[in-house]
């Protein structure tokens, strides 16, 4: 029982997995960005914010003076990041599970695909248009590349989060062989999305290594950090498939080892 318990949350989770980069159905909730703001013709636009901020670093200038176009990718990540998984169920033996796994666990992965999908195609405008300003040096478009890329790896690492959080049956977490299989199954399964985050977050390092910017250099120790404690679950990976990830910010030609790229680092005060 305890192995069939074991396999079905796997490929469960493998399911979901597997289906990040599906195409997202034209039925799909749209937004837009604009819904919460103030605005007349005489005024500048007043954004009144309904989202829950992310962890990230203030940034230099007040997010009403960014591009519109990184305005509307940083409230969609929000808005992303805000569908939360459901709590898992106290009663862990494999029944249980496995209607958690097959009802509250699929519907938050779904609606959340659809969210990441739609927060990283606005978040891949901006990538594009900090790529072609880039040999132009005009240097906020490029600072926005990078918060982008930023705002990206905090989106797939908190994907997954909530992917390695799902509960360990009881009959799995008494046996000690199958708690690793189902540790180093589990592993393997997630591993692309840190992977993804990980990409994020190099680029994001280096495109500040890039620009003289003291202001936005709490963003590139930001990404550094959140770069490192992926380290581990990468591994040896990320130097092989950081173009892999969704975004165009495996552009660069330089796709150099983390390591490399921490050090490389360079922040101007």
């Amino acid at each position: 029982m305890a192995v069939r318990c074991l396999f079905f949350l796997l490929i469960t989770l493998s399911a979901c997995s597997s289906n990040e980069s599906d195409t997202v159905s034209s039925t799909a909730p749209q937004t837009t960005g604009h819904e919460e703001t103030e605005s007349s013709p005489s005024t500048a636009v007043r954004v009144i914010r309904t989202t829950v901020p992310i962890p990230v670093p203030q940034p230099a200038v007040a997010r009403e003076e960014l591009t519109e176009m990184l305005q509307i990718a940083w409230t969609m990540v929000e808005k992303a990041i805000a569908i939360r998984p459901p709590e898992p169920p106290q009663d862990t033996s494999q029944d249980s599970v496995k209607q958690w796994a097959q009802g509250p666990f699929t519907d938050w992965f779904e609606q959340r695909k659809v969210a990441v999908s739609l927060a990283v195609a606005a978040l891949d405008e901006v990538a594009e248009a900090a790529s072609d300003k880039a040999a132009k040096q005009e240097e906020r478009i490029m600072i926005e590349g990078a918060v982008a890329a930023a705002l990206a790896g905090y989106l797939f690492e908190d994907t997954l989060g909530g992917l390695s959080g799902a509960p360990i049956p009881s009959e799995v977490a008494s046996d000690e062989e199958l708690l690793q299989v189902y540790g180093s199954t589990l592993n393997n399964m997630i591993r692309p999305y840190a992977m993804q985050a990980a990409g994020s977050y190099v680029f994001c390092v280096q495109s500040f290594a890039k620009i003289a910017a003291a202001d936005w250099s709490d963003w590139a120790g930001y990404c550094t950090q959140r770069a490192m404690k992926l380290q581990a679950l990468t591994k040896s990976d990320l130097k092989k498939g950081m173009h892999q990830h969704h975004l165009h910010f495996g552009m660069l030609k330089n796709r150099a080892s983390l390591n490399n790229s921490m050090k490389t680092k360079k922040t101007t005060r």
